[in-house]
């Protein structure tokens, strides 16, 4: 599915979006660079951007905060207060007739349509 949402083209629209707006974006994105993500406050009219630092794109892993803070002040016009009250209690890992061989495949193979630099084939 990567390769169709490169082609998808959303430019023209931009300045048709009239609701208030924030586009969050990590500065070390390793997919979509953050002059994109400017490209696209700019273009829709009163739109809040927000760079913040590292490459996370996935919000529900670490760092999770500080895009969650931006979320909540631009919905609430506050920034929450978010406890660390998160604990990993535990980790259960089971194989299962070699599937984990088969799952690390498939994360192989999505790592490196995201970040080909950073993998091997073996």
């Amino acid at each position: 599915m990567w390769p169709l949402v490169g082609e998808v083209d959303v430019w023209a629209v931009l300045p048709t979006i009239l609701v208030p707006t924030l586009v969050v974006h990590h500065a070390d994105d390793p997919i979509v660079a953050p002059a994109k993500g400017r490209y696209v406050a700019e273009n829709i009219s009163g739109a809040k951007y927000v760079e913040l630092r590292g490459r996370n794109m996935d919000l529900f892993v670490e760092p999770w905060r500080d895009p969650f803070q931006e979320i909540a002040e631009f919905l609430t016009g506050h920034q929450a207060d978010m406890a660390d009250d998160r604990v990993l209690a535990t980790v259960l890992f089971t194989d299962i007739g070699g599937i984990a061989v088969h799952g690390w495949a498939l994360w192989r193979d999505r790592m490196m349509c995201w970040c080909p630099a950073h993998c091997t084939t073996s």
